[in-house]
């Protein structure tokens, strides 16, 4: 008697919830991505849920710590080219900050999400890799310890965080057309209103750190690009300056692609113009808005504005580095709400907002007074600036070289490029 003869089974014959079981397990999206385009089963199944297929992956991708601040960021870029105002503005911020941290994480994920927020990670990791390692060696000369222990995942993630939160900044709020308008100055305190002033803090840390990688470039071509010396651009050495403001309103990633950019070709490239422009109102000139909104004639901060402050920070880091930090800096209860203020600019240079408490701890830091601390950094592009006379006949050179129609590099003794 013959036995029937069984049915092979193939990647058609399996049942679509198999098939998304398996893309569901794949390493990371761009696996997902190849695997859905191999054969048209998996392409079926893909697109009978592909948010909750993309949600997945992104989770494995993402840190569960930064992932609402992903998202945050990922729905504010629908905002950039928009350029809102006003209560138009104050109506996209609702969803974003007013509704609470968790409530970032329902959100459905299309695959242009999925992948814009895979890469918008990868330079948040870059990032954060670069700025860990300065502040721990910043951090180091203020230490009892002999060497500073890697970064925890915890301190990682504080970063990540203050980094997603400057992309959000970028996309909500470029420099406008109109800097007098109301409604926009009332968001940005709404912004800044839905943080504790730590987390201000660390935003204005990294919003340091991104300026100390623009500014190479910036320099570079305001030392030697011919049509910057005419217009006699300065070589910047000061966290406040126009111009740079304006690169770093571009996002993160223009900011990754120029700092890591090595030659003069390679920066004019994404920097070049016969004249840089500057930002007004950018994030800078936000934090001295925000600062002057809350203090009160006498130099302290209104008891009722605080009073509008939130109870709670916006993530609620089960560390207490950062907010025993904060107080031990800040022992003036009349100016603990103000962040980025000039006097911790050396504070900020050691990421002192983003470490654990059992760092702090073992650097003796918070066994004495704030006052008694002496903390001194030196900022490298100041060190390398020109002297006033340098600049001066070097803007003369190159005007004359202008004016003959020569453009491109130029270096003292040597015939321009």
């Amino acid at each position: 008697m013959s036995t029937p003869l069984q049915k092979k089974t193939t990647l058609a014959t399996l049942p679509q919830e198999a098939l998304k079981i398996i893309l569901a397990h794949s390493h990371d999206l761009n696996s997902l991505l190849s695997t859905v385009a191999s054969c048209r089963a998996f392409y079926a199944a893909f697109h009978t849920s592909p948010s909750s297929l993309i949600q997945a992956l992104i989770s494995r991708e993402i840190d569960a710590a930064v992932l609402p601040e992903a998202i945050q960021a990922l729905r504010a870029a629908s905002f950039r080219r928009h350029h809102l105002q006003g209560s138009d503005l104050h109506l996209a911020m609702t969803p974003l900050f007013g509704e609470g941290r968790d409530a970032l994480l329902n959100y459905r994920w299309s695959l242009a999400d999925g992948v814009a927020a895979v890469r918008l990670h990868s330079i948040t990791d870059i990032f954060a890799s670069e700025f860990v390692l300065y502040y721990l060696f910043m951090l180091q000369g203020l230490s009892n310890c002999e060497q500073q222990d890697p970064p925890s995942i915890q301190e990682l993630a504080r970063i990540k965080r203050a980094l997603y939160r400057f992309e959000t900044y970028c996309s909500l709020f470029p420099p406008p057309e109109d800097p007098g308008d109301p409604g926009f100055k009332a968001a940005q305190i709404s912004f800044f209103s839905s943080f504790s002033p730590w987390e201000r803090e660390q935003l204005a840390c990294v919003h340091e750190s991104l300026w100390r990688q623009v500014t190479p470039a910036f320099n570079d071509l305001a030392l030697h690009d011919i049509s910057w010396g005419a217009y006699k651009t300065s070589y910047v050495d000061e966290f406040d300056d126009l111009y740079t403001e304006r690169i770093l309103s571009r996002g993160l990633r223009d900011i990754c692609n120029i700092s890591h950019a090595e030659t003069y070709l390679q920066r004019y490239e994404l920097l070049g113009c016969n004249m840089p422009n500057i930002a007004n109102e950018f994030l800078h000139e936000a934090f001295v808005s925000y600062n002057s909104f809350l203090l009160t004639p006498d130099g302290s901060t209104s008891a009722i504005k605080r009073s509008k402050q939130p109870s709670t920070p916006f993530y609620h880091d089960p560390n207490l580095g950062p907010r025993k930090i904060w107080k031990w800096s800040h022992p003036n209860e009349s100016r603990i709400d103000l962040a980025k203020e000039r006097e911790y600019m050396s504070e900020r240079a050691c990421g002192y907002v983003f470490w654990d408490e059992e760092r702090l701890d073992r650097t003796g830091l918070l066994d004495k007074d704030w006052a008694d601390t002496i903390i001194e950094t030196e900022e490298k592009i100041n060190s390398m600036a020109p002297s006033f006379k340098e600049e001066q006949q070097s803007w003369e050179a190159r005007s004359a070289l202008f004016k003959k129609g020569i453009r491109g590099y130029w270096e003292k003794g040597k015939d321009p490029v």
